[in-house]
């Protein structure tokens, strides 16, 4: 095979971007969580799954992986599989959102919907979820909406429940994560 010029440019772009940190996506790639899988947090030394109370109310996210009870093996091959959790007052969520969350916990992508960079931030002031890319804003309370682009989706939520107190996955992602 010979390749033109323009793939030969593409492919060098693509491990540019890479190497400095910028996302790069392959098409097909999907998400390996499953119902049933526990939560793990995503740093720290903490090996044990997640707890309700582990989640404190109304503070920055909780970066989290699936893991898969049987084998113990997380579901991290890809960062599409990287969740963020927050915790609210169950007076605070609205309907629609109490249908997805446990005890007031509620999990998104931690992937922006704009570029695919990371969503990390909390802003208590607006109650919002903030991309520092391009600045991207969602509202976790209506179940991930964006609140200000760049992104135009809003970031795909995924269903919680609990077994005697540790975060288990409910349900598939509402919408394939990323951009």
């Amino acid at each position: 095979m010979n390749p033109t010029r323009r793939h030969i440019i593409q492919i060098a772009s693509a491990g540019a971007a890479g190497v400095c940190g910028i996302p790069v996506w392959a098409e097909g790639i999907v998400s390996e969580i499953q119902k049933g899988d526990q939560l793990m947090a995503a740093k720290g030394d903490n090996k044990q799954p997640l707890k309700v109370q582990d989640i404190p109310i109304g503070v920055k996210p909780v970066m989290a992986y699936a893991m898969d009870p049987a084998t113990q093996k997380l579901r991290d091959a890809t960062r599409m599989d990287k969740l963020l959790l927050l915790r609210f007052d169950e007076a605070d969520l609205t309907p629609e959102a109490k249908s997805i969350a446990v005890s007031g916990v509620l999990a998104f992508s931690a992937i922006c919907t704009h570029q695919g960079c990371e969503v990390t931030e909390w802003s208590k002031n607006d109650k919002s979820l903030l991309c520092f890319c391009h600045l991207s804003k969602f509202n976790p309370l209506q179940t991930g909406s964006v609140v200000k682009g760049p992104a135009s989706k809003s970031l795909p939520w995924i269903g919680l429940a609990s077994d005697n107190e540790v975060l288990v996955i409910n349900s598939g992602f509402s919408a394939k994560p990323g951009a």
